[in-house]
């Protein structure tokens, strides 16, 4: 008995969006001759095609395309395109993939701004095209993500340019910031850090406060760039913002009132000094020679973790009247060189590289004058 060939199922090689005199275009390409069948419209939200929960699509509206016969990944289960990234153009912002599952894949596009849209399908290769309208008045302004890249001592802010709806400038601000960088930007060190957020509600200006809930979850202490870092920025840049205060999901900042910046608990840094023991410094190489690690709390506490170093330093504990004696026994002999820095988890590295002297360790446990340096993060 003769049995039915199985239709082939297209595989998406390329994503590509670009904007055009009158629209921006979203472009599918497959690695067939003709585009499989697809359904493109506006939703109300995306959900997930094997959880059936909501996918956070950044913007003020989400287009779903829904391919069927299609598949974007390879035979071993490596995807094929990158199903969520971010766009710099006028309208089309965002993409976020919501399902790639026995021959359907399901995406979202984010908009800057609900506008009509067109489909078309184009063969060899087969393509599927979204476009978008942008005609819609909007400026220009700068958007801070983090550069993973930055070198020690600088700062990891850094600002990309993004079109914004003249309508709503600081509601199109924060959805640029959770679209993140683009894939040319991320290959280029900058990275969006969401400290556990999905997005953002009610936002709003009064008096010069801009106020925002954070959606989805809030972790970040203890961190030393939040989604705070991003926000606050960007956000001032606006001039009719003096102060901002983001609130944690749940509703809490820490100065809901008065005329002054606030976060949640979940995005304030618990200041604390490191101080950085080298010694056999070879030049001007900070990195040489066996090392310790003092993280200093405000009250004067010391934690010590160190490596290639003298076991009775492995595990200093104590206060800093004690710890800066011992140091000052060892500077005189000229053995160690006490810094102060900062330690940045997402660069991997330290930054700052002040030197102290055990006086100052001994006033700043005593509550004199504070070491020079940064907050560690």
């Amino acid at each position: 008995m003769a049995t039915e060939a199985s239709p082939a199922i297209a595989k998406v090689v390329a994503i590509r969006a670009a904007h055009h005199p009158g629209f921006d275009r979203f472009v599918l390409e497959f690695d067939t001759r003709a585009a499989p069948r697809a359904s493109v419209g506006f939703v109300p939200s995306l959900i997930g095609d094997f959880s059936g929960q909501k996918v956070p699509v950044p913007g003020r509206a989400v287009i779903r395309v829904v391919i069927q016969g299609a598949q974007a990944h390879d035979s071993g289960g490596t995807p094929t395109v990158t199903l969520d990234q971010a766009f710099a153009l006028p309208n089309v912002m965002a993409l976020r993939g919501a399902g790639d599952f026995e021959g359907v894949v399901t995406m979202g596009l984010g908009l800057a701004k609900r506008m009509p849209f067109r489909v078309h399908r184009f063969t060899s290769p087969g393509r599927i095209a979204v476009d978008v309208s942008p005609a819609f008045p909007r400026t220009t302004r700068r958007v801070t993500f983090m550069d993973k890249d930055a070198p020690a001592g600088s700062s990891a802010r850094v600002a990309v340019r993004r079109p914004v709806p003249d309508a709503y400038p600081m509601t199109g601000l924060l959805d640029r910031i959770f679209a993140g960088p683009t894939i040319d930007e991320q290959a280029a060190g900058l990275r969006l850090v969401t400290s556990g957020a999905t997005g953002f509600a009610n936002p709003r200006v009064s008096g010069g406060i801009a106020r925002l809930r954070l959606t989805g979850g809030c972790q970040g202490a203890g961190s030393s760039f939040t989604i705070a870092d991003s926000i606050m920025p960007t956000l001032r840049r606006l001039r009719n913002v003096d102060w901002i205060k983001i609130y944690h999901p749940a509703g809490q900042t820490q100065y809901p009132t008065g005329r002054r910046d606030s976060l949640p608990a979940c995005l304030r840094v618990v200041a604390r000094t490191c101080l950085y023991l080298v010694s056999q410094l070879e030049g001007d190489d900070l990195h040489t020679g066996s090392f310790l690690v003092l993280n200093v709390s405000p009250g004067g506490d010391v934690t010590g973790t160190g490596g290639a170093f003298f076991s009775e330093w492995f595990s200093v504990r104590g206060r800093l009247t004690s710890a800066g004696a011992a140091i000052e026994t060892r500077g005189e002999s000229g053995a160690w060189t006490p810094m102060a820095l900062t330690w940045v988890p997402a660069q991997g590295t330290f930054v700052g590289w002040t030197p102290v002297t055990a006086d100052q360790m001994r006033h700043y446990s005593g509550g004199g004058v504070p070491l020079r340096g940064q907050p560690c993060g």
